[in-house]
Formats: C-alpha cells, structure tokens, sequence
C-alpha cells in the first residue's frame, strides 16, 4: 500500500532535516511529514564540521557581505538571507537553549562545542513533530501524476504534495532533478588542498603564515586570495588556499589540479616597503649572514628555505649585489611553486555546481519547472566557502521553501 505524506524531504542532511523541521513549526495544522535517506546516517556532514564542533554559521549577518562568500549563487540567496540569514538562525537555536559562539574569523560554533549538541537538537525536533524518518531509503525514481509526487524507494511507494530535494551534493539528488527535467550545470570538487612537491615545501609541514596573498592564473584567468597559508606534508593548504580552490572550481578540474601557485608572504608590504626594509637591514648588517638574520617577520624555516631558494645560504649581508636581493625580494612577494593534484578537506567539502538555478524560484525555492517541487541546499549550483557559510545556505533554503510551502497549505505561524 502506497503512503501518502503532505511533504516529503529527499536526504537526511542539515538541509532535509531543516526544511522537515520547518515546515512542521511553521504550520499551525498537523502534516504528515518524512525524510528519505539514502544511507543508514544521518547528519553526517553537521557530525564532522569544523573538526567536529560544527561550524554552524556564520556571524556576518550583513546580506550583502554575507553574499560575497558563495563564488557561485551568492546573489541568488539574497532574499533569502534578508528573510532568514545567520541572525536568524542563531535565534532559533537559542530559543531551543543553544548558545552559539562566534570566533576571531567569523565562524559561529555551539557553544558546548561538539557538533553532537545540533545533531541531538534536530533529532529531537523531528521526533517533537513527529517527522518520519526512513533510512537506508535509495530513491529509485520519481514521477509526478496531477498534483502528487510517487517516489519510489529501494523496498517502498510513497506519494507527496510536495516534494523537497535536498541531497547534498551527492550524485543520486542530481539525477533525480535531473529526471524531472532540471539542467545540472558543470560539477567540480571545491574546498580543497593542493599537492606539492616543490622544494619550497620539503620539511616545512606546520609552517603557517597568519596573512598571505595567494594567485592563480589559469588561461586568461586571474584568481586571488588572502588569509592564513599553511604548509603541509603534502603541499599548501589553510583558508587562503581553501578559497582560492572555491572560487577557481572550475578552472582547476579544467586545468587537472597542475599549475603554479603565486606567493606574497608578506602582503601587508608593497614592493617599495618590501625593498627599502630589506636594504636597511643589509646595512645594519654587513659581515652577517642573510640567512641568520631575517629583515622581514617570517617564520625562520621559511625564511632560511626561500634564502635557500635565491642560493643566498652562505652569502653575507653587505657582499651581495642589489641584483641578487632584488631575487629575494621577489621569492618573498611572489614566490612561485609549483603544484600537480589535489589533496581533501574531508570537513568542508562541497561539490561546485548542481541544479541550474535560472530554472529554480530562488524567492520560494520552487522549481519554475515542476510545481510542487523544491530544492534545498547544496544540491543547487550554489556553494560557499570554508567558515559556516555553506551550512546557512542549507538552512536559508530550507527555511524559504518550508514557508512557501506552508502559505500554500494553510496561513502559517510567522512570515
């Protein structure tokens, strides 16, 4: 016998568990509502976040800077972040008895500090609802006669009045959107690190800059980035090369994760500084060796590779040319090191590209295609980068559609 449920959320993730959630509270009349899990986990992604704290969102709260941290769609959740943006989602929290804290960096955590504090609060909405949950539930298909969606699961039949997909990026959500005649734009992996073997960064893991300017050119682009650098075992990693790798997606997987990374160790110093402090200090220190004194605050090892670098190791101070200082000057403001392959940041991976959005009412998140259908969360070609932004994409987007399809139903609790 086929169930019937008034909504039905695809993906037992922060999306599909948000929009269920949502659509419960915000209408004042019972619904039957259920979630379809692919898996027998739920939650995993909010389990693992921000090392297992879950970096639940962000404090800019400012939809207008809050938008400039998604490289694709940003714009497009606009709207949506006047309606329900981070202030609201700390407010919700909080009034299930969540404190939230914002770090240094913007990133808003639970105030206990483990992610398990979200996961046991969305659980425990879902069975205050009432919200059915089926795992281990792969979605064959799905088919939508008159007004009803049939979606049919590995071991059963389920009919719904609306339908919410929120699979995350996993490759079962698009083929569903696109069966039910959405466009999936380009996909590539985003949020990751970069493999090196370049002799810059032999010995060096844990070296890490607090503000360095990073830059790619790939073809006729230019990307760039600024923030803290990491050197690791295997190549560059840390928030400044997190971005780059968000905004470059595309180009990258184009290009096969191979080209050469552009460094500016110290951006804080344009050339001129960079030049005059450097001569200053080869003046008060003439019979010293480049490589025992640094001019400049870098890390020693660093300074000491990249004095290595320049074949600057055994050279003193006041017997080296301007020519060969000019060298230096440049390793430091533009290093150039070469990189081939990609490494992952397992926490905050997200996949760029999805469910073209010039086919999705991003005021309602309803499908312009097949009424009664929604989307939410990072199924969408939207994505952001590291630091809680793609987390209140899920959140936004669930809200959004889990009001729009309350208004539709009955006159809901609040706007």
């Amino acid at each position: 016998m086929k169930e019937h449920f008034d909504v039905l959320c695809i993906g037992g993730g922060a999306a599909g568990f948000f929009a269920a959630i949502s659509c419960a509270e915000l209408c004042p009349d019972p619904l039957r509502i259920g979630i379809v899990e692919a898996t027998g986990r739920v939650l995993t992604k909010v389990k693992i976040s921000g090392g297992g704290r879950c970096n639940v969102t962000n404090r800019c709260e400012d939809p207008r800077q809050l938008i400039a941290n998604y490289p694709r769609g940003g714009k497009n959740l606009l709207n949506g972040f006047f309606k329900f943006g981070p202030k609201e989602m700390r407010a919700w929290l909080d009034a299930r008895s969540i404190q939230t804290v914002a770090e240094k960096d913007g990133r808003v955590f639970p105030s206990s500090n483990t992610s398990q504090t979200i996961i046991d609060c969305l659980v425990s909405e879902t069975d205050r609802y009432g919200i059915e949950l089926f795992k281990g539930q792969i979605v064959k298909s799905i088919t939508k006669t008159d007004e009803l969606f049939s979606v049919v699961t590995r071991s059963s039949e389920i009919s719904a009045k609306y339908l919410i997909i929120a699979t995350g990026g996993a490759p079962q959500g698009h083929k569903l959107a696109a069966d039910l005649g959405h466009t999936i734009t380009n996909l590539a992996p985003s949020l990751f690190t970069l493999k090196s073997t370049d002799p810059l960064v032999e010995g060096l893991a844990g070296i890490s800059v607090e503000d360095a300017a990073v830059q790619l050119n790939m073809g006729d682009t230019t990307f760039k980035q600024r923030g803290p650098l990491l050197i690791t075992h295997w190549g560059f990693s840390g928030p400044a090369v997190l971005k780059l790798s968000a905004f470059a997606a595309r180009e990258f997987l184009k290009y096969d994760y191979k080209g050469k990374l552009i460094v500016n160790w110290l951006p804080g110093l344009n050339g001129e500084q960079l030049w005059s402090t450097i001569k200053e200090h080869q003046q008060q220190n003439i019979k010293k060796k480049i490589v025992t004194t640094k001019p400049v605050d870098l890390p020693k090892r660093l300074w000491q590779r990249i004095v290595a670098i320049e074949g600057l190791t055994n050279g003193v101070w006041g017997e080296t040319s301007d020519k060969s200082l000019r060298g230096l000057c440049r390793s430091v403001s533009e290093g150039t090191y070469l990189f081939a392959g990609k490494g992952e940041f397992k926490e905050e991976f997200v996949t760029c590209g999805g469910v073209a959005l010039s086919e999705v009412d991003l005021k309602t998140f309803e499908s312009k295609l097949c009424p009664g259908l929604y989307f939410s969360g990072e199924v969408l070609d939207i994505d952001g980068i590291t630091g809680g932004f793609n987390f209140q994409n899920a959140w936004t987007s669930a809200r959004i559609a889990a009001i729009t399809i309350t208004k539709k139903m009955k006159k809901p609790k609040v706007n």
